[in-house]
């Protein structure tokens, strides 16, 4: 790209779709591929968790894949759109990136929860300010985590509640058995950036005078003007998250609020830092410990407010329903509370078996709603299963432990058990 009055919207695109063809049927092919298997290895494993809790899966491996699949999609081409048409020069040299992954492994083996970029980016940038080493431009890589984290708080807020598994674990309070939901999304994203490139290539576009907002650091060959090339990027987003005192959805779009609004402040730091040295070591700093921040917030959000899903002795409480179930048809919310079923008192799990064993073919319930209302639902034909998760109660031992640790806590777990 060249300087020029305007950056005209049909050839810029243009030539983002060629890159976005490089990508998925060129040279970019084999990354694209193994982040599909990545994508599919991890939804996978999630997947075994959903089968213990509730006894199947709701939506087959494929349909998962698929959705994540054109989510990502999505949100990686609206933060093409940024970089492009904002202009975020993104100058990852060979030594960059050989730091950002040296350091991610490291971070990883400490904890897995480090494993993101904003660490890593946060780390390499700090780096470059003290020792110069590794080459990068710091308010570019900055930036693009700024960038990708907008993407991802607007993925969390749009579809991070979808598919939460409800699980039973022990109130941190006082070790009794409660409910919650946990949250499990990944994203492959495709993106195109622009890197500088010292001497004029083909597919020039002219652009506006204050095009790029964050120039590279490329130094042009003596008689050339710096130019800018597009490049594909394939990541992975991952979002985990664990409620205990809101349902999925509200907890997807306040933990994605404040993912965005870190990725905003991220951006304006990034953006000074092109132009001033003292806001790059802002930014670079802001870079890990604000995501520090938007974790320490979403934890408070749980501690300081009493779990939900705590059962109640009138009934037996439901935690969530599986789509297309009876329970569904008959129209049980989560929150409702089934007091009894054709005539006999229900309270507790053993209680709804004892009735579904007798393969009646008529149901009729008794529930009563979060707000107190007293309805009646019905169902008439075969059952199978019932399709609710209920709150747990006194009787149930099953639960999730919380475990926090990198590899190298699971690998002396691991080697404990295999005494």
């Amino acid at each position: 790209m060249a300087e020029g009055c305007v950056l005209p919207v049909g050839p810029t695109l243009h030539m983002i779709l060629a890159e976005y063809g490089e990508l998925f049927f060129g040279r970019g092919l084999p990354a694209f591929l193994l982040v599909i298997f990545l994508t599919a290895w991890i939804i996978s494993r999630n997947r075994i968790l959903e089968r213990q809790m509730i006894g199947l899966n709701r939506k087959s491996l494929l349909a998962e894949v698929l959705e994540s699949l054109a989510a990502g999609s999505l949100g990686g081409f609206l933060g093409t759109l940024i970089f492009i048409f904002l202009g975020i020069s993104v100058d990852l040299t060979s030594s960059a990136i050989a730091a950002l992954w040296a350091i991610v492994v490291i971070l990883i083996m400490i904890d897995l929860r480090f494993a993101c970029v904003s660490y890593a980016g946060g780390i390499v940038a700090l780096l470059h300010l003290l020792i110069g080493w590794p080459d990068v431009n710091v308010a570019g890589l900055m930036a693009m985590v700024a960038v990708l984290h907008g993407v991802e708080a607007m993925l969390i807020m749009f579809s991070g509640g979808s598919g939460a598994i409800p699980v039973y674990l022990k109130n941190p309070e006082n070790e009794k058995l409660i409910g919650g939901f946990t949250l499990h999304k990944i994203w492959p994203i495709a993106a195109v950036i622009i890197m500088g490139q010292r001497s004029a290539g083909p597919g020039l576009l002219a652009a506006p005078g204050w095009w790029p907002l964050i120039k590279s650091d490329s130094v042009p060959v003596p008689g050339n003007a710096l130019t800018y090339m597009m490049l594909p990027l394939m990541v992975v987003l991952a979002y985990s998250d664990l409620t205990i005192t809101m349902r999925p959805g509200t907890k997807a779009r306040r933990s994605g609020g404040l993912l965005a609004l870190y990725s905003a402040l991220l951006l304006a730091l990034s953006i000074l830092a092109g132009k001033t040295a003292f806001f790059a070591y802002l930014a670079a700093i802001f870079g890990t410990l604000g995501h520090e921040w938007v974790l320490a917030v979403s934890r408070r959000f749980e501690t300081e407010r009493q779990p939900i899903y705590t059962g109640n002795l009138d009934g037996l409480e439901v935690m969530d329903v599986i789509d297309g179930s009876p329970a569904a048809k008959m129209g049980i919310v989560s929150g409702d509370l089934i007091t009894g079923i054709n005539g006999c008192q229900v309270r507790t799990k053993q209680d709804l078996a004892d009735v579904l064993t007798q393969k009646p073919l008529l149901l009729r319930v008794s529930l009563r709603c979060k707000g107190g209302e007293e309805r009646h639902g019905e169902y008439s034909g075969s059952i199978t299963y019932f399709g609710i998760v209920p709150v747990p109660g006194p009787c149930d031992q099953v639960f999730v432990e919380i475990r926090r640790g990198g590899l190298l806590r699971k690998l002396v777990d691991l080697l404990r058990d295999m005494r």
